[in-house]
């Protein structure tokens, strides 16, 4: 009777990765196709909205990445959220006299966290197209040309991009660039279907418009994430407007991974407390795939030896689908490790909800 159960959940694990490779597909389609009917070049204008808290450490990066862009009509917006340490010092040493950029602090009446100054920062927008990304980010130079395209592309979109992390030589690096690999799979692969729940808050736009349509961030405010997935299901719930998914290498926005597991529990936390505000259907499926997940692992030990040679077939199947989504290519070096990191992504996947709901993260 086990091994029966054990077997169907496999089969379903195999066509829940099928399903993601051809809602993945289908989403880089439908832009692929909707950029290549655009001639001439993007002008329109467009606001940089960055909520930031103590991050010295990062900010003249994210200066010289933002000025380094090619798309000549931007402004950029950086809300401090109260720091406590030099980044506002570090942000006006760094930007000089440069008239695109504008430093401003959360006015202490507001709450504080991200989506206060996000908030705030796009009330002060004054371009009608908004484009988001973290402090810890460094967009590539035609990262602002990619968007503004986007929008000529689909002006009322809401625009959800790939934000992977740099490579370093350590276990929890290969693991954290698994895992986020992973994540825009689902992410595209669920807006390519019709049923986007999820966005990386590091790489989208989307307008100011769009942004009021939906009241913001007001319903959800009080939960310390979900300016990302949280707002892309208030516009599907509402049916506010489309959402799109774009991956392209130039349009990938890169960011620092985790240094320490600590911290990587403690971000993870964070993220996941946003799955308490996910509708039932979205926590449905996803909890599935994760049963299916356990048992391809469980499977080696209950159909073993065959169950040996069926996993084989499933990473089989999930490397595939990996490359031929056209991954970046410097993350080709850990397939090979990659079935040790699938047991970490499967175990961590399964604990992480039930330690968030026990201990929430609640300060940003």
């Amino acid at each position: 009777m086990m091994a029966c159960v054990i077997t169907i959940l496999y089969a379903l694990n195999l066509l829940f990765w099928l399903v993601v490779w051809l809602g993945f597909r289908k989403a880089n389609k439908s832009t692929t196709a909707r950029l290549g009917q655009l001639s001439g070049e993007a002008t329109n204008s467009l606001s940089v909205v960055v909520s930031l808290k103590n991050e010295a450490h990062n900010a003249a990066g994210l200066i010289q990445s933002l000025k380094a862009q090619v798309h000549p009509h931007f402004e950029v917006l950086l809300i401090d959220d109260q720091s406590q340490d030099e980044t506002v010092t570090i942000l006006r040493e760094t930007i000089a006299s440069d008239p695109r950029f504008c430093v401003l602090t959360r006015p202490t009446q507001e709450p504080p966290g991200k989506k206060s100054g996000l908030t705030y920062g796009i009330a002060q927008a004054n371009h009608e197209r908004l484009v988001f990304t973290d402090a810890d980010c460094r967009p590539g130079p035609h990262w602002l040309m990619i968007h503004a395209n986007l929008h000529r592309a689909d002006p009322d979109a809401v625009w959800v991009g790939y934000g992977p992390l740099f490579p370093e030589k350590t276990w929890l690096n290969q693991f954290s660039r698994f895992e986020t690999q992973i994540t825009a799979l689902f992410t595209g692969a669920a807006i390519g279907l019709g049923l986007p729940y999820m966005a990386v808050g590091r790489n989208m736009s989307y307008t100011r418009t769009m942004f009021h349509r939906v009241n913001g961030f007001v319903t959800h405010q009080h939960r310390l994430s979900g300016d990302d997935d949280l707002f892309i299901q208030s516009v599907r719930s509402q049916k506010a407007g489309k959402v799109r998914y774009f991956f392209t290498p130039d349009s990938a926005v890169f960011s620092t991974a985790s240094q320490t597991w600590m911290q990587w529990f403690r971000q993870k936390k964070r993220h996941v407390s946003a799955g308490v505000g996910y509708p039932p259907s979205v926590v449905a499926i996803l909890s599935g795939f994760h049963l299916t997940q356990l048992a391809t692992w469980g499977m080696l030990v209950a159909l073993f030896p065959a169950g040996i040679a069926l996993f084989l077939l499933r990473w089989g199947l999930i490397g595939c689908i990996l490359k031929s989504n056209n991954f970046i290519q410097h993350e080709k070096e850990r397939l090979s490790a990659s079935p040790a990191l699938d047991f970490l992504y499967v175990i961590t996947s399964a604990v992480l909800p039930f330690v968030s709901v026990i201990r929430p993260q609640r300060r940003w």
